[in-house]
């Protein structure tokens, strides 16, 4: 009898509890995928993985182009479902008044500037820091060369 009377009333206070949470947060999906397509995130992880190829080409020289091509293709046929995929991860790391405003951000004209510089900024700054890791390398080699220390 203890039994039914706890499940008769615990049980519904703690669904009608718990509901609204579980609801809230599966409603921010929606709202960071609508993030995502106002950052222009396909746009720009398509700029940036074309950007990377020809390193990766450089470092992989047995591949031939036509892989490079495809594996681009297939990238552009699959870039929507990989930000599908992204947008729990937005959604778990931001509450949805922080991605209404980041929605917000992104549709005003400084937001959709950004967005539109956003590949490029994202090339430039792995271009720096290509150069900037190399030549911190080669500092590096040279400090322990000069200390002794052979590098193989």
């Amino acid at each position: 009898m203890l039994r039914l009377l706890v499940r008769a009333t615990v049980l519904p206070v703690l669904l009608t509890t718990l509901a609204p949470a579980v609801h809230a947060q599966t409603g921010t999906i929606p709202t960071a995928r609508s993030v995502l397509a106002a950052m222009g995130a396909e746009k720009a992880f398509l700029q940036g993985l074309e950007a990377a190829i020809p390193a990766q080409q450089q470092a992989a020289p047995q591949l031939p182009a036509v892989f490079w091509d495809r594996l681009l293709t297939r990238a552009k046929d699959a870039a929507p479902a990989f930000l599908d995929s992204l947008a729990p991860v937005y959604a778990k790391e931001l509450t949805e008044p922080e991605l209404k405003q980041l929605l917000a951000f992104y549709q005003s004209p400084v937001g959709r500037k950004l967005a539109e510089l956003q590949p490029r900024l994202l090339t430039n700054t792995q271009e720096l820091g290509y150069r900037w890791g190399v030549r911190l390398g080669a500092d590096v080699a040279k400090e322990l060369t000069d200390e002794g220390v052979r590098l193989q």
